[in-house]
């Protein structure tokens, strides 16, 4: 059951005029310590310009972990659902992050990555890529990127500068030019030996995994230290980038617009990913294929929610900007159950 209202029996709603003691993650779920939000960047805050270019993507979680470009994309206002993008030209644009510990530096055995992206006129054919997002090397990494028709999502684990399929954890699924994706990464290790990922585009349904098949996946207890570059929109240096079936490559630029990236050092449950997930498909006017419970056209900006989704909850959720805060009082009890709000942009 999914509630779509401003106020209802046994919940607790507010409206605030500031934050409540502490910086929020987006649509209200964990804040930007460990475990939390590592970096959060939208492309309607934090833009820094030169001329005509965007150099710098300052990171919304306040952890300092802002997106610098010495070739940047350039601001494309108001170009998906009346959102702004940036618009990477497929030549030259790309970011750049500082290696961090709680991105690449220090091995994790938890981790969730969301990214907005619209493709290009034309989406890149067979052994032609153009990387989206990548962080690590030869060995360990995680990347997000788009070739033959498809947007392929993708994590290597010790691979010692030889690819081994048997360590290699792949999903793809076809895309169309000039059209809006959510794509997300659920990483869980437990620290032995068995892990679990999971990669979703436009779905909360997990997509088919490549090799191997089955989870939890045998020999990944964690997702092991990789000071390679973190890079959005290409990457520039080459060398140390994995494609399946490519040890490294150079360039590989982007062409076309992103909008969104959210990455935590926590494995988010049920409830969790779901909202987050619903966030951002009414910002950008994505169709989820499953897992829509707002599906709200008039009051679709800075969508929070509360949630119970198979035995997992979410049950404090505070607007991005802390103008509207949720709290369960007792009436969601069942799995199933939501109770979701945003704005129209007349707060």
């Amino acid at each position: 059951m999914t509630i779509r209202a401003f106020l209802a029996c046994f919940f607790s709603l507010s409206l605030l005029t500031s934050l409540i003691g502490q910086t929020t993650g987006p649509a209200g779920v964990l804040d930007n310590v460990s475990p939390g939000a590592v970096f959060w960047l939208r492309a309607d805050q934090g833009i820094l310009t030169t001329g005509a270019e965007v150099t710098q993507w300052n990171d919304q979680m306040a952890n300092g972990n802002n997106a610098s470009a010495t070739d940047g994309p350039a601001l494309s206002a108001a170009s998906i659902n009346g959102e702004d993008a940036l618009f990477f030209d497929g030549t030259d644009d790309n970011f750049t992050l500082a290696n961090s510990n709680r991105i690449n530096d220090g091995a994790s055995t938890n981790r969730t990555l969301y990214v907005v992206f619209e493709t290009g006129a034309t989406v890149p054919g067979s052994g032609t890529y153009q990387l989206i997002y990548e962080e690590g090397g030869g060995t360990n990494g995680l990347n997000v990127y788009l070739e033959d028709g498809e947007v392929v999502l993708y994590l290597w684990e010790n691979q010692g500068g030889s690819l081994d399929p048997n360590q290699e954890y792949y999903a793809r699924t076809s895309v169309t030019a000039n059209a809006t994706y959510i794509a997300a990464v659920k990483f869980e290790g437990d620290g032995t030996s068995l892990g679990r990922v999971d990669f979703y585009v436009n779905d909360l349904n997990a997509l088919t995994l490549g090799s191997p098949l089955g989870m939890p996946t045998a020999n990944l207890a964690d997702f092991s230290s990789h000071t390679g570059d973190i890079n959005l929109g290409g990457a520039p240096g080459g060398g140390d980038t994995q494609f399946i079936g490519d040890i490294a490559s150079t360039g590989d630029f982007f062409n076309g617009r992103l909008a969104e990236m959210i990455y935590y050092d926590a494995t988010l449950n049920e409830a969790e990913f779901q909202i987050v997930f619903n966030y951002l498909a009414e910002k950008y006017n994505v169709t989820l294929g499953g897992g829509d419970v707002y599906a709200e056209t008039n009051f679709n900006r800075e969508v929070t929610g509360i949630a119970q989704v198979g035995g997992e909850t979410h049950f404090v959720g505070l607007g991005n900007g802390g103008a509207l805060y949720l709290e369960n009082d007792g009436g969601i009890d069942a799995d199933g159950e939501y109770l979701l709000a945003g704005h129209n942009g007349n707060i």
